[in-house]
């Protein structure tokens, strides 16, 4: 058994070794319940690590997201400000409502044509 690089017998000498050299503190207990913990341990770490991967990859897809989506969404609202259709659906035409503008300020369409948009988006994708 390997507990971050060290074996079996280098964890139990080392225990050994903290308590002076004498009798560890982990007498009591027999070996084999030890070697659960050690285990136990090893399995926890394990967990961990994946766990952190995993976090890792949905932080990575949520940055391709703000880098492939969020940002050209932005500069493209900037673009609407200085043509002055900030605030005018790109679909309708219709003034886009304040509370939209306001929760999402990069909105290029109102609740109505982006819900729509998005549905032709999805059929499109289920499609292809």
């Amino acid at each position: 058994m390997v507990h971050c690089g060290c074996s079996w017998e280098f964890f139990v000498s080392a225990l050994s070794e903290k308590q002076g050299g004498g009798e560890s503190m982990y007498a009591s207990h027999d070996e084999g319940f030890i070697r659960g913990r050690v285990l136990h341990l090893e399995n926890k770490r394990l967990e961990v690590l994946r766990r952190l991967r995993r976090d890792t990859d949905m932080l990575e897809e949520h940055a391709r997201y703000k880098l492939q989506v969020l940002i050209p969404e932005i500069d493209a609202a900037f673009g609407r400000v200085r043509d002055g259709t900030y605030g005018v659906c790109a679909s309708c035409e219709e003034p886009i409502p304040r509370a939209r503008l306001e929760r999402r300020p990069e909105a290029a369409r109102c609740v109505e044509c982006q819900e729509e948009a998005d549905r032709v988006r999805t059929a499109h994708a289920a499609v292809s």
